[in-house]
């Protein structure tokens, strides 16, 4: 009967430790009030420029400094002056930065928000001037939400297990525009424009990337290295990548699907070699590929690739290079050169090739098996250099000349 009056007052007690303190109505500047806090406690900082450099330090865990929106600014490097360091750096746990824009950093570490500890919450934080980096967290369980970054090499960056990055907005980067690394980071409704390289950049094992807006980026628009990945209803336009705009390497599981890529200059998707064991499902590219770069590129083993849509590919539609790979319902219409060329042993059916400019179905090694396939008005609806495993159920001849296939019986 004593445990629910000894549970209230160690709350009160906790609640009554934390304070709050208000920037300039009791200290006239963050990092005074930084000091005169103490663990746990909230610093509410009104609107106005700020020209500092504030730093939290270890110890200092669990402290909360809240702006008054995007009019609270803190300068890191005021016009005409010489910056010192990051506009916040902090090196405690559970700290948690809001509601406020942060400009301009130089220095040994030039990152206009560092933070190393873990449980960080970086949330409707604006970041503008970057020189180098915007908002940099190196710690486990971090969240960065709902912020902007513009301009620097670097937008966002996270380093630790369990990182979260959402909702944010990235633009005019010269480099990297968000970059995860740690086991599970998960990268959520992003929208990232304007990158001079990789839009979207995830490392470690069991990373999650959905849902994400990719327009214009001069290299691989979306890179996910890791094992067990999610790249799920991702859309990516004007992407310069030579691998693709979405491009998977270094998994043996995982689902790549419902991704919308739109004018690439290369490949839409990419599996690359070290990549096996991904279902491709769903995905739709539209005037992507190069002459000698198919839209959809297959470069990984033992891979299965179910109703993905290729329309007004620049080269191929689809291309597999690797063994073992399903493609089935998938569609390949109005490629510039074939609609599916198979340079490895894969069984195909269900598959639609129509109005492609050269074969197709290309099948230029032997361990191929054609079944249920449908060909159309393309200039040779199926070809094939060597004797298939299978050939049962393909419609084709109804434009284009039809090859029939030699079958190895």
């Amino acid at each position: 009967m004593r445990l629910i009056p000894v549970v209230l007052y160690s709350f009160l007690a906790s609640a009554a430790s934390a304070g709050t303190l208000r920037v300039p109505k009791d200290f006239p500047t963050i990092q005074g009030a930084v000091d005169a806090a103490n663990s746990g406690d909230t610093i509410r900082v009104s609107k106005g420029r700020f020209l500092e450099n504030v730093t939290v330090p270890v110890g200092k865990d669990n402290l909360t400094i809240r702006g008054s929106g995007n009019a609270t600014i803190v300068d890191a490097r005021p016009f005409g002056a010489v910056g010192t360091g990051p506009a916040f750096e902090v090196n405690a746990h559970g700290f948690r930065l809001e509601n406020l824009s942060a400009r301009f950093a130089l220095g040994f570490t030039p990152s206009v928000i560092r933070i190393t500890g873990d449980d960080a919450i970086v949330r409707r934080v604006r970041v503008d001037g970057v020189d180098d980096e915007g908002i940099v967290v190196l710690g486990d369980r971090a969240r960065v939400e709902r912020c902007f970054a513009r301009g620097g090499e670097l937008g966002i960056a996270v380093a630790g297990d369990d990182a979260s990055i959402r909702d944010c907005v990235v633009s005019n980067v010269e480099e990297i525009g968000i970059a995860a690394s740690g086991s599970h980071p998960r990268i959520r409704g992003c929208r990232v424009t304007n990158v001079a390289e990789s839009a979207i950049v995830a490392f470690g094992a069991g990373a999650i990337v959905e849902k994400n807006r990719v327009f214009g980026s001069g290299d691989d628009a979306i890179l996910i290295s890791t094992d067990h990945v999610k790249a799920v209803g991702n859309s990516v336009k004007h992407s310069a990548g030579p691998h693709g705009a979405l491009v998977v390497a270094m998994a043996t599981s995982g689902v790549v699907a419902k991704n919308v890529m739109t004018d690439c200059d290369g490949p839409a998707l990419e599996l690359q070699a070290t990549a096996s064991g991904i279902d491709v499902v769903g995905n739709r590219a539209t005037r992507c590929g190069r002459h000698d770069l198919a839209a959809i590129v297959i470069e990984a083993n033992d891979n299965v690739v179910t109703g993905n849509r290729v329309l007004d590919a620049a080269g191929d539609g689809f291309a597999v290079t690797a063994l073992g790979n399903v493609l089935s319902k998938n569609v390949a219409s109005r490629c510039a050169l074939d609609g599916f060329d198979i340079a490895a042993s894969a069984v195909l059916s269900k598959n639609v090739a129509r109005d492609n400019h050269a074969e197709g179905f290309a099948v230029v090694v032997l361990g191929v098996s054609l079944m249920g396939n449908t060909a159309q008005r393309n200039r040779i609806d199926i070809a094939s250099a060597f004797a298939l495993d299978a050939f049962d159920g393909n419609q084709f001849g109804s434009g284009g000349e039809g090859v029939a296939p030699v079958i190895d019986d």
